[in-house]
């Protein structure tokens, strides 16, 4: 087996996945004028809440001006709502708004149905063995 080209048709696959993904899903964001830098800030303040700028900004590996930026954004809306830590005056932390948890939970619902027929081509197990080794990959990868 040819390791390297092995890579090369993975990381190629993995190309075309990303961008099937991100066109299905921009109907379902747009529709919630949001963006997908947006979303990645939301879920991971929905995993994280109480997340402060920098910490949020280290886990997306974005700078802390952009994701201030993208917050002040999502504030506005009225996605998410900053209070003060009550440990530090000076950092801020992070919770989604009350209205948007459950249409963020509707957003990634929907979107999961449609993915799911994307999936079919896989078996249960065939689909549960994908995930362990997407799950592998991407730990080896964000450990590094």
């Amino acid at each position: 087996m040819d390791r390297k080209r092995a890579i090369r048709e993975i990381l190629d696959s993995l190309r075309d996945v990303h961008h099937m993904l991100e066109s299905s899903f921009r109907p379902f964001l747009w529709h919630n004028d949001l963006t997908f830098s947006q979303m990645r800030i939301l879920r991971t303040v929905k995993n994280s809440p109480g997340i402060g700028i920098k910490e949020l900004a280290t886990s997306l590996s974005i700078t802390s001006s952009a994701a201030t930026q993208q917050v002040d954004n999502l504030v506005r809306k009225g996605y998410l709502t900053r209070k003060a830590n009550t440990e530090d005056r000076r950092s801020l932390n992070l919770r989604l708004s009350a209205n948007l948890s459950n249409r963020l939970e509707e957003i990634e619902t929907a979107f999961i149905e449609e993915m799911i027929g994307r999936f079919g081509v896989l078996s249960d197990d065939e689909l549960a063995a994908y995930a362990e080794l997407n799950r592998r990959i991407a730990n080896t990868i964000l450990e590094k």
